[in-house]
């Protein structure tokens, strides 16, 4: 059983998510740095997605990668 439409703001503002649609009813996240696909059911509801991006080995890495290059250097243009 899908959600509605207004749930998919929640998985966009996750920062990790797209919302998969049947119609008109939201019944799928998909994380998107390793593609796995999470129900959107009223049991679960966009939480099963949220749970998923805090141990996302995918995003874990990117998140690594970004700390390791550190903050841009910010360069005189003169």
């Amino acid at each position: 059983q899908g959600q509605s439409v207004d749930a998919a703001a929640n998985i966009s503002h996750l920062g990790g998510g797209q919302p998969i649609y049947d119609g008109r009813m939201l019944v799928e996240g998909q994380c998107n740095h390793c593609q796995q696909i999470f129900p959107a059911t009223r049991d679960s509801g966009t939480s099963h997605l949220r749970r998923h991006l805090k141990v996302c080995p995918m995003k874990t890495a990117m998140n690594e990668m970004i700390d390791k290059l550190g903050p841009p250097e910010v360069v005189d243009p003169n």
